[in-house]
């Protein structure tokens, strides 16, 4: 597929999935919790991602605009999808009868969905102006090799500390990479390749939740009643981080020019 018709995709791209992040919040705040919020959250990263490949290829000036009201859309949905995986997690690691650490603060969900819904609806309107200006098809691959850079020097950065936030951070930006390639031509034996970096992705996430919980339950301190959960957490997430790494060295393990041309051509 040529430049120009995956700079076509790019922007159909943007447009349903942006009016599909802003479908998920119209119901009520009492229905802001679990699955909408989840989709509404996924498609924002999505959308911020895929503008990250399109960096080199768009106007900057108004790919910032959209970006800015993503994030700060993002900024104000991230508690309530927060507190749901916390909540998840928790009940996925505790023993039947272990007491379960309090749930997150989470503000008003009548403020935090008003909100939301305003940037997302300014993100719209930024993003009719993007998708009408002139595009450098031929960005596109700087674009994609920028993201794989990003998630190679992240993983280096976190195999080097070890650290929650460089974890963290290696892991947004393979996210980054992994829906930027999901919206891509990619075909044959790559798929293979779109599939494990997939998979590194939910290695690192899993490992991202458990890491959540430890924070939350040290920042209470709770004392000794939830010791058992967080020695539990430790335990998964050594094993959790070793796959990751591995899988890692795998599909990181090239030039970035070398990836995007096995991509891309």
């Amino acid at each position: 597929m040529a430049s120009e018709e995956v700079a076509v995709r790019v922007k159909s791209f943007l447009r349903e999935t942006l009016g599909h992040a802003q479908k998920q919040l119209r119901g009520r705040p009492q229905q802001m919790v679990g699955e909408p919020v989840h989709e509404a959250r996924k498609s924002i990263k999505q959308l911020r991602a895929v503008l990250r490949l399109a960096r080199e290829m768009a106007d900057k000036e108004k790919l910032e605009s959209v970006a800015t009201h993503l994030r700060e859309a993002a900024h104000w949905l991230g508690p309530l999808r927060d507190a749901e995986v916390l909540r998840a997690t928790i009940q996925g690691l505790k023993k039947k009868d272990e007491p379960a650490p309090p749930p997150m603060e989470i503000g008003d969900p009548r403020s935090v969905l008003r909100q939301t819904r305003a940037h997302l609806r300014q993100a719209a309107t930024a993003l009719q102006k993007l998708v009408a200006s002139e595009w450098d098809a031929d960005g596109l691959k700087a674009g994609l090799r920028r993201l794989y850079k990003r998630s190679r020097h992240a993983m280096r950065k976190a195999r080097k500390s070890e650290s929650d936030d460089d974890l963290h951070l290696w892991r947004r930006r393979t996210k980054d990479l992994y829906y930027a390639l999901k919206i891509l031509p990619v075909g044959g034996g790559d798929r293979a390749l779109v599939k494990k970096i997939e998979q590194l992705t939910s290695h690192l996430g899993d490992d991202h939740d458990l890491a959540f919980l430890q924070q939350h339950v040290s920042s209470q301190a709770l004392g000794k009643s939830h010791h058992s959960l967080l020695r539990r957490a430790r335990k998964r997430r050594g094993p959790l981080q070793k796959k990751a790494f591995k899988e890692g060295r795998r599909v990181l393990d090239q030039s970035a020019h070398a990836f995007a041309r096995r991509i891309l051509g």
